[in-house]
Formats: structure tokens, C-alpha cells, sequence
């Protein structure tokens, strides 16, 4: 199964986007050949994860930074063409 096709099967609507860079703590450390990072999300709670019955489920995805700027940018531009069109139908 591809990425995209689990976030279409979940729905937008139940995704929780939080890019790492933002919620990092401060405390990472490198370590064999990677990095050891702390991070604050509103993902999960700590009762989900004792409990062992999460209500969500945490995937961490690295995307390239100029596609992601890339493809923002174009979802971006297609939002305001849709959003044009729209407005010009109702004229």
C-alpha cells in the first residue's frame, strides 16, 4: 500500500500534521551514525500510550524539503485557481 492511498482510506479529516522541526524540546543528540531527538506532539496522551490502546497512531514520515516547498507551492496555486473559478461562476 502506498502513503497516499492510506491517508485517502483514513480521511484529511482525521490526520494530525505536525512537522518535527516544530515540536522539537531542544534535547537531541547524535548518536551511531543518527540522531536522538525529544518532541512535544498533541497526537497522543500518555494515558493512550500506557494503556497500550492508543486513539491515534504516530508515523513519522521524511519528506525532501525543496518537493515539499514545491508541491505546497502548487497545491497552493490550485486552491486559488479553484477558489477563482468559483467565485467567477457566482458572478
Amino acid at each position: 500500500m502506498k502513503l497516499s492511498e492510506l491517508i485517502l482510506a483514513v480521511g484529511d479529516e482525521h490526520i494530525l500534521v505536525e512537522p518535527v522541526a516544530h515540536n522539537l524540546d531542544g534535547n537531541q543528540t547524535a548518536i551511531k551514525g543518527g540522531l536522538k531527538i525529544t518532541l512535544v506532539t498533541r497526537g497522543t496522551t500518555l494515558i493512550d500510550l500506557v494503556s497500550h490502546k492508543p486513539k491515534m497512531v504516530g508515523l513519522l514520515i521524511w519528506l525532501p524539503a525543496e518537493r515539499l516547498n514545491a508541491a505546497s507551492v502548487t497545491l497552493a496555486a490550485r486552491a486559488d485557481e479553484l477558489a477563482n473559478r468559483r467565485r467567477d461562476e457566482r458572478l
